[in-house]
């Protein structure tokens, strides 16, 4: 009966471990999500030429590879 109790113990461990990743990895992908939505809106609302263009394009892929590797 004690190792019973024994996993049982361990796999609810487990289980608020999960969550908690969860909860974490979450509120990531929305800071990410925010993010993005600002270079969105620098790129809708401002004029820029083909340089400045190139670097929030390049911010903008980083971006969304690192939220990419979020969500993996």
């Amino acid at each position: 009966m004690n190792k019973t109790k024994e996993y049982i113990n361990e796999l609810q461990t487990i289980i608020a471990n999960v969550d908690e990743q969860f909860k974490l990895l979450s509120e990531a992908l929305s800071n990410y999500d925010k993010k993005q939505q600002d270079y969105l809106h620098k790129i809708e609302r401002n004029n820029f030429n083909a340089c400045e263009g190139y670097k929030l394009a390049k911010e903008l892929h980083n971006l969304r590879v690192e939220r990419r590797n979020i969500k993996k």
